[in-house]
């Protein structure tokens, strides 16, 4: 068995990720002969005032109406912990001593449950 002619120096060092301080360039296609190179100016960024200044019926009503679905969405989870709230607390303070929920009928725990209810109506009407 012959062994092939192997070079066994080392290869250079290539990086496997770009390290932060390397520069990464665009890639330019050259021109070719004979056509002209056009050269695009970059847009100036408009502000943001620019922005809304533009804007017509359409854009101000649609703009308006996500602002409102956005403060909806933000009030509800407030909102739905204060109704839960209530209603769990309505329904521990109903009686002086907790009840057997394993050993009641189905018409004592309906009694129950409205009792409970009613108890959180009335807190929510005052």
């Amino acid at each position: 068995m012959g062994e092939d002619n192997v070079d066994n120096t080392e290869l250079p060092h290539v990086p496997s990720k770009v390290e932060e301080s390397d520069e990464i360039l665009p890639v330019v296609d050259a021109p070719q002969e004979g056509k002209e190179v056009v050269v695009k100016e970059k847009r100036k960024m408009a502000s943001l005032c620019k922005l809304f200044s533009m804007m017509d019926g359409l854009d101000v009503f649609v703009l308006t109406l996500g602002m409102i679905g956005a403060i909806g969405n933000g009030v509800s989870q407030p909102l739905m912990c204060i109704v839960f709230g209530d209603l769990i607390d309505g329904m521990g303070l109903s009686g002086a001593t907790p009840p057997n929920f394993a050993t009641m009928t189905p018409e004592q725990m309906q009694a129950y449950m409205d009792n409970a209810m009613s108890g959180m109506m009335d807190e929510m009407n005052r």
